[in-house]
């Protein structure tokens, strides 16, 4: 047990607050960031990072602010799609390869690798979605220890010519 004066607790601060303070520290530095996209900056955070960033919070500035900013979503987005620096993958299923330095379509990704991710050595989130029985279907050395990762109504919501339906989820 624990016993802690409550003068001492971090001041708690309105989402109004956190939304001011990450919108300005965003806008502020944004200029000091590099536009640069390419396999050197693959995992950096870049301008275009930042305006996507922005629109993410943006598109959410009703639920923080009771305020909708639809209009600087719209602005931010623009911004990333009219740098001339991003295009969609030509195939869909691309842009989730192991090897993915070189798309086109990725404005910030995590880098991983087999000898540090998550301290496993393998790409962990196979191990957290598959089925165990999936340890045959792909010939794993392990099982797996997941299940699915979306529920049947969303499933459902995809039209049955998608190719995305069927490039995206193991069914």
């Amino acid at each position: 047990r624990y016993d802690t004066d409550i003068d001492a607790l971090p001041v708690q601060n309105t989402r109004q607050e956190v939304y001011e303070f990450i919108t300005t520290e965003i806008k502020d530095n944004i200029d000091l960031l590099s536009e640069e996209n390419t396999p050197l900056y693959y995992g950096r955070f870049n301008k275009w990072a930042a305006h996507a960033l922005l629109a993410k919070i943006y598109l959410n500035a009703e639920v923080y602010t009771g305020i909708a900013e639809w209009d600087n979503c719209i602005e931010q987005c623009d911004r990333v799609m009219n740098s001339g620096k991003y295009n969609l993958e030509l195939n869909y299923s691309d842009i989730f390869s192991a090897v993915n330095e070189n798309s086109p379509e990725i404005v910030f990704a995590i880098p991983f690798d087999n000898l540090s991710d998550w301290d496993y050595g393998w790409f962990y989130l196979p191990w957290i979605t598959l089925h165990p029985q999936n340890q045959f279907t792909y010939d794993l050395e392990v099982q797996p220890w997941g299940s699915t990762m979306a529920i049947p109504q969303f499933i459902d919501t995809y039209d049955t010519l998608d190719h995305r339906l069927y490039d995206t989820w193991i069914m």
